[in-house]
């Protein structure tokens, strides 16, 4: 455009525009998973990678989906940070199964055993409190499946029991409060109704009034008005000289 050559730049704009884009997904990619990616690639050949290796993978496919929900759309805040934090969980789990696994390699049979039994007594106490039978006489994945369906049912008995509560005890209205402060439509509500007490109050009042005025007029009608009785002339003086 500086050198007047239109036409080479409009050429030139969709290569821009997306040079740009990829400038954009490699910074929003940097801005949210460049703590995390470097967490992971830490850990290529180490602990986590050794002792637990299908975890670790499993961990590297869910920081590439977040770039790749990145990629898709740099503008869609919460779909990124749902996409991160699985990724950050899906690491977390990683190291997990990397300690287990790295302790379990240092146990002995009768170690392995012990460790064994004692996961057993945490399934069982598990199951009691959920109302399970005692399934310790099964292999562990399958201990693990009875109790998986023992809690499926116990959450449904618990719904089922809570809604029959619920329809044969239907909760009790609520208390008015007279103590408590009136909402402003409450408010409004209440003072509209003293003054149309009170008008009524006067209106009343002004309608008996206007009905004593009546009567004592009537009263008045019926009685004689006072008439001003005659006076007898005054007699007429006489002249001192005489006419």
């Amino acid at each position: 455009v500086a050198d007047g050559n239109l036409e080479a730049a409009r050429q030139g704009l969709p290569r821009l525009l997306k040079e740009q884009h990829a400038l954009e997904i490699a910074a929003a990619q940097r801005f949210y998973l460049h703590s995390l990616s470097q967490k992971i690639q830490r850990q290529e050949g180490g602990v986590v990678d050794r002792y637990a290796s299908l975890s670790y993978s499993a961990a590297i496919g869910a920081l590439n989906r977040a770039n790749n929900v990145i990629a898709a759309n740099t503008r869609d805040e919460a779909a990124i940070e749902q996409a991160k934090a699985d990724a950050e969980f899906s690491f977390a789990v990683a190291n997990a199964v990397a300690a287990d696994m790295q302790n379990l390699t240092k146990m002995d049979r009768q170690e392995l055993e012990r460790w064994l039994i004692l996961l057993q007594a945490k399934l069982f106490e598990i199951g009691r409190h959920i109302g399970a039978s005692d399934v310790r006489d099964h292999k562990l994945m399958q201990q693990l499946q009875l109790l998986t369906d023992a809690s499926a049912t116990h959450n449904d008995n618990a719904q089922q029991v809570e809604q029959i509560a619920e329809a044969s005890n239907p909760p009790d209205q609520p208390a008015i409060d007279a103590s408590a402060p009136l909402t402003e439509e409450a408010a409004i509500s209440q003072r509209m109704n003293q003054l149309e007490q009170t008008l009524g109050d006067q209106i009343k009042a002004l309608s008996e009034q206007l009905r004593s005025m009546k009567s004592a007029n009537k009263n008045a009608q019926a009685t004689p008005a006072y008439e001003i009785p005659d006076t007898a002339p005054a007699p007429k003086r006489k002249a001192l000289f005489g006419n």
